[in-house]
């Protein structure tokens, strides 16, 4: 049985793309699975998956890029596997490393790093400009040096690392069919609310998302984890009534949230990676697979999405008017509301959903490990 190991020093021990999607596919595929993560949580063999802890908590930014990474790498290295799959841009060094010892190394780029770093606010502008201008050419020099970068999903197959990897493989991070089909609830007994999980961001819209809220006069459920803190407050509170915040939740409450509401939003705003952004969320996934029409932005990506499937509604994602809007006009028109529905449902049964891409990983390694 093949060894094969992912790191990753910033994602949970059960991350929705790398345990219960990759993981556990290569492990039902046959391979012995390892996770190292970076937590204070004993090991443990879930689904097949061997899941190997550092027992460390960094306490900051500091101890995270210089501390748990070596951890996360040591422990990694004495699994001596012969396939390693990291996860974060702070482990590209021990990519490396690992590479030079022979071993076969595939890095998951989950974000476009370099539009990343251009938009963290807590660095000066400039201070950004400089360090997106070095990492890119930095990750471009490792990424050349490994077997192979997995990428999301990208609207007309477009590269993220213009041919700099010796091979790109795209992955999208779609859901099983399993976690978001649901026929238990009918379209018009659904209730009058919109919904979004996931990140909780200005970048991410949350922002306009409760303003539009109050304007339509249509509820709004949240879940996920607010990126600052303090932005709950803001909210979260008695001026936004139509909002109703559920927290971080698991697998099982974001289905039933979408069981039960009648749209989805996912309303990234036009600035960072996001402005240059070209595949879609799984956000926007989950609510096609639940069968209830969705909000996006008007990014080239979305409205292909929109146009290609009918699947719901473009809007301005600056604009709190429009957005509402769009609200108003799903909750006016219920038919054309559930066929949008019925039409994204479709779409994932038929296309966008991980039965169909976890093929591609497994195809993946054993390419790699025939070599």
């Amino acid at each position: 049985m093949i060894k094969v190991c992912h790191m990753t020093s910033v994602h949970t021990r059960y991350d929705g793309r790398i345990f219960k999607k990759e993981c556990v596919s290569l492990a039902e595929a046959g391979f012995q699975v390892y996770l190292v993560v970076n937590d204070e949580i004993p090991d443990e063999i879930k689904k097949e998956v061997h899941i190997v802890s550092t027992l460390y908590n960094p306490r900051n930014r500091f101890d995270r890029v210089f501390k748990s990474t070596k951890k996360v790498y040591e422990k990694a290295l004495a699994i001596d596997a012969e396939v390693y799959h990291f996860h974060d841009p702070e482990l590209m060094p021990y990519g490396y490393f690992l590479k030079k010892r022979g071993k076969k190394v595939i890095f998951d780029s989950h974000e476009y790093t370099v539009r990343q770093i251009e938009c963290k606010r807590y660095l000066p502008w400039l201070l950004r400009k400089i360090l997106s201008f070095f990492y890119k050419r930095y990750e471009r020099y490792i990424v050349s040096k490994l077997d192979a970068v997995v990428v999301p999903g990208t609207s007309g197959g477009a590269s993220y690392f213009g041919g700099h990897c010796r091979k790109e493989i795209i992955i999208d991070n779609v859901p099983r069919i399993a976690s978001v089909f649901s026929a238990s609830t009918k379209f018009d007994q659904r209730k009058i609310q919109a919904c979004y999980m996931g990140g909780l961001s200005e970048v991410r819209g949350v922002v306009k998302m409760s303003e539009a809220s109050t304007r339509a006069k249509i509820p709004l459920v949240l879940g996920g984890e607010f990126m600052p803190k303090d932005l709950e407050e803001q909210i979260v509170c008695d001026k936004n009534k139509f909002i109703e915040y559920r927290g971080f939740l698991d697998t099982s409450e974001i289905k039933e949230i979408l069981n039960e509401s009648y749209m989805g939003l996912c309303v990234p705003q036009s600035t960072g990676q996001y402005q240059y952004m070209d595949n879609l969320s799984t956000k926007v996934y989950e609510c096609m697979g639940a069968g209830i029409p969705v909000i996006v932005s008007n990014f080239p990506c979305y409205r292909k999405l929109i146009e290609d499937f009918n699947c719901g509604l473009c809007v301005d994602s600056g604009s709190a008017d429009e957005i509402a809007e769009g609200m108003k006009w799903l909750l006016d028109h219920p038919k054309e509301a559930e066929e949008m529905g019925k039409q994204g449902q479709q779409a994932v049964k038929m296309k966008f959903n991980w039965e169909i891409e976890e093929q591609k990983l497994v195809s993946l390694y054993q390419d790699l490990t025939r070599r």
